[in-house]
């Protein structure tokens, strides 16, 4: 069970990809921003953690939480995707997405 999941997570991660690179452009022009304004505050740094969050909760957390009602109604909840290892692999994703964003600010 423990290799499905991995398995699932680095599959997870390749269709994901674009997490990654979307993070790193939302970390690097956030930071670039608030070192080049120094008017910014700490908002800047609230407003980076939250299009963070939303971007690794949004797209497979929901499901994690709360299976598609339409798959267990027609009997199909054994054919839909593990959404944990798919919110894992966004959480991986937008965290390395944010240290790479972070060095090149």
């Amino acid at each position: 069970m423990e290799f499905n999941f991995i398995v699932a997570v680095i599959h997870g991660a390749i269709d994901h990809i674009w997490v990654l690179f979307l993070a790193a452009l939302i970390t690097f022009a956030i930071l670039r921003w608030r070192k080049n304004n120094y008017s910014v505050g700490s908002s800047s740094l609230w407003v980076l953690f939250g299009a963070l969050a939303f971007l690794a909760i949004v797209p497979n957390g929901f499901y994690t939480v709360f299976a598609p009602a339409v798959a267990e109604t027609f009997g199909e909840v054994r054919n839909l995707p593990d959404y944990k290892a798919l919110f894992t692999a966004d959480v991986i994703l937008v965290a390395i997405g944010f240290i790479g964003g972070a060095i090149f600010a």
